[in-house]
């Protein structure tokens, strides 16, 4: 694997990239799931927005996070054979945020003013050995209101079978024990708002091109959290940030951000990210605020260089009557110019994943 550039080290501008001359488009093809993903309410979920998953075990199997979007819970799944396999919901938290959530909340000025403490609106999962990690939104809601709750984010460990891992090395038992062996941070609202450009847009209505986070992921001890809005002038986001800082015992000052930019197109915003073995990362991307003319497609991104490729855009896939978003992705595995990857979709049950096969250099 290639080596992880330091966030701290000053980032290296990328040289200009050519356009593409042409994207190509892509056409899903069926991924087979069993068992039922579940909401806060017992009921199937409908908005599946982010998943991350570790390496193949030696037995072919590997062990998954996934996130619904207005929910207090994520859920586990295993992968194996094809098939991805509902497991354990896993409870993250409760009515208000621990004593021990690290960090402090940042001020929002949503046009609504502060609401109930509730769920996480939960938008990226990522991992790195040997944690998951599940975000927030970091932004207003749709109602503009602000929420606390989502402005958390959570680590946590997970054995084989998708039971949460206590400080003893345990599986944790029950619903409470399961809540404290999660690690919140409020620390990365302090980064978002800190970030060159995009700083001034935290806490700030949707219409308003506020900050919102839809994806995260973890390479080293770098954190790159996925911005789906504020586009700026034809410009895409990412903020990447030490990992371990967010999650300091201490109270110490909040890591430094480092703004990474994609000239993806107007309008154009992060929808979830993950983590390839060379150190590039997988986009997924699509309108920043619902402009129904931008296309869902997949990009890898050189977070070293700022070297950046689309891979293809992405058919629209439906059921029930309901037009899916894109919103997680997975990669699968390549071949010497293939990427397969699964994507999950908001408005469709159980997220209908899909696979999709794209060229890759």
């Amino acid at each position: 694997m290639r080596r992880i550039v330091p966030v701290l080290v000053a980032f290296l501008a990328a040289s200009p990239v050519a356009a593409q001359k042409s994207v190509p488009r892509v056409e899903p093809q069926p991924f087979a799931s069993e068992g039922t993903f579940r909401d806060d309410d017992g009921k199937v979920a409908h908005d599946l927005s982010g998943i991350a998953c570790t390496p193949e075990s030696a037995g072919g199997s590997r062990t998954c996070l996934l996130i619904n979007d207005e929910d207090r819970a994520a859920q586990s799944a295993m992968l194996a054979g094809g098939v991805l396999k509902a497991g354990p919901r896993i409870p993250l938290f409760r009515n208000k945020a621990p004593a021990r959530t690290h960090g402090k909340p940042q001020p929002t000025f949503c046009r609504e003013g502060a609401a109930k403490f509730r769920d996480l609106d939960g938008e990226g999962v990522a991992y790195a050995a040997p944690y998951f990690y599940v975000t927030g939104s970091h932004g207003c809601a749709r109602n503009g209101k602000s929420r606390t709750s989502t402005f958390l984010l959570a680590r946590l460990r997970l054995d084989e079978q998708g039971r949460a891992i206590d400080a003893g090395d345990r599986a944790a038992s029950g619903k409470r024990a399961t809540r404290q062996a999660i690690d919140l941070t409020f620390r990365l609202g302090a980064v978002l708002a800190a970030a060159p450009r995009i700083g001034d847009f935290f806490g700030k209505d949707l219409d308003q091109n506020g900050v919102n986070v839809e994806g995260v992921a973890v390479m080293g001890n770098v954190l790159y959290a996925g911005i789906r809005a504020p586009s700026l002038d034809g410009e895409t986001f990412i903020v990447a940030t030490p990992v371990d800082a967010l999650f300091a015992d201490a109270d110490v000052p909040p890591p430094k951000p480092v703004l990474l930019t994609m000239p993806l197109g107007r309008d154009t915003g992060v929808r979830d990210l993950s983590a390839l073995p060379d150190g590039r990362l997988l986009v997924l991307y699509g309108s920043a605020q619902d402009q129904p003319e931008v296309p869902y497609g997949v990009a890898t991104f050189d977070p070293a260089t700022g070297a950046f490729l689309k891979l293809g855009e992405l058919s629209g896939v439906s059921a029930d009557g309901r037009d899916g978003k894109a919103e997680a992705i997975l990669p699968l595995g390549r071949t010497s110019n293939r990427l397969d990857v699964m994507v999950l979709y908001d408005s469709l049950a159980n997220g209908a994943p899909r696979r999709f096969s794209l060229p890759i250099p």
